[in-house]
């Protein structure tokens, strides 16, 4: 067994699990909630990124090794081909991402527009695959999953395209350098991966290396963005008269009140649910009526808006 090709396709799973790592920590020191969506993005690609390069690629030295069965060529095809459920659950994690990073909520009728498209399409292929199977149709199933690839593919640079037009739109100089430079740093990151694997000098195995770095400027802006930003004021927010004229302003109730505190001290919600003894679904919801109430679509917003009726 070639070791240095073994080490490839095991460093390419433990890649992604150190940026899945990575950003489980951010969100828990920062507290934003479009970080439980991009954690979900990035689990899907790592689990992908494992089904598609480590695990066939692993099957493949094995099979070098000793005698292939027959069986081990129609596994290592099936992982490549199955794929395109995860790729559409990886679009709609990366999409409510980007919306949460620009302050937008995504509404239900996109979602049920998107799940409705997306299970017609998987239905659709599932069907075609099934005539490859049973060999009615050899040519249609491999035409249709490159047709579903390409889509899949323009899709993906589509949605960053659309983070970097809507991050150039926004008046909030903070969130549009926010949003602008994740968008256009994966935009990077993607045309570079899929303009290096077409050489012939990268190995199945340096692909996988590839299609975990993709997350790696991202994600190493993000962490000094948001940790540079901190969103928190330099101490604890007075309970006095600034804070009750706040609040008073809006029509908020005591508990919201507390909750805002809780808010512009930088808490987590995480930290909310233990201290007040509620849900982690019941913060989110006082949350979300808050911001609805006094017209701000994050932590950031509230902040800013605090300190310049407090001024």
């Amino acid at each position: 067994m070639d070791l240095a090709v073994f080490a490839l396709y095991v460093a390419a799973p433990m890649l992604a699990l150190a940026g899945i790592v990575f950003v489980f920590g951010l969100r828990r020191s920062t507290g934003q909630p479009f970080l439980s969506d991009y954690l979900a993005f990035l689990t899907l690609s790592g689990l992908w990124g494992f089904v598609l390069w480590t695990f066939p690629g692993l099957l493949r030295l094995l099979a070098a090794e000793t005698a292939s069965p027959r069986g081990l060529s129609a596994v290592i095809s099936t992982t490549k081909w199955v794929g395109f459920p995860f790729h559409l659950l990886q679009l709609y994690f990366l999409i409510l991402t980007l919306a949460g990073i620009l302050g937008r909520a995504v509404s239900r009728g996109f979602k049920r527009v998107y799940f409705s498209v997306s299970a017609l399409l998987v239905l659709a292929l599932f069907a075609v695959l099934g005539l490859h199977l049973r060999g009615t149709n050899r040519f249609l199933f491999p035409e249709m999953h490159r047709w579903v690839t390409d889509f899949y593919l323009a899709f993906q640079a589509a949605v960053y395209v659309w983070g970097l037009v809507r991050a150039a739109k926004l008046a909030d100089r903070t969130l549009k350098k926010t949003a602008g430079a994740f968008s256009g740093l994966y935009l990077a990151a993607f045309g570079a991966y899929y303009f290096l694997s077409n050489f012939d000098i990268v190995s199945r195995a340096g692909a996988g290396i590839l299609f975990s770095a993709v997350h790696l400027p991202a994600l190493v802006f993000l962490f000094f963005d948001l940790r540079r930003r901190s969103f928190a004021p330099p101490g604890p927010v007075p309970q006095g008269a600034s804070l009750d004229e706040f609040c008073a302003r809006f029509g908020l109730s005591p508990r919201e009140k507390d909750i805002v505190r809780r808010l512009l001290e930088g808490q987590p919600n995480r930290q909310m649910e233990k201290e007040l003894f509620l849900s982690l679904q019941t913060i989110k919801n006082y949350v979300s009526r808050i911001y609805k109430k006094i017209g701000v679509r994050n932590r950031l917003e509230l902040m800013g808006l605090f300190r310049k009726l407090s001024a």
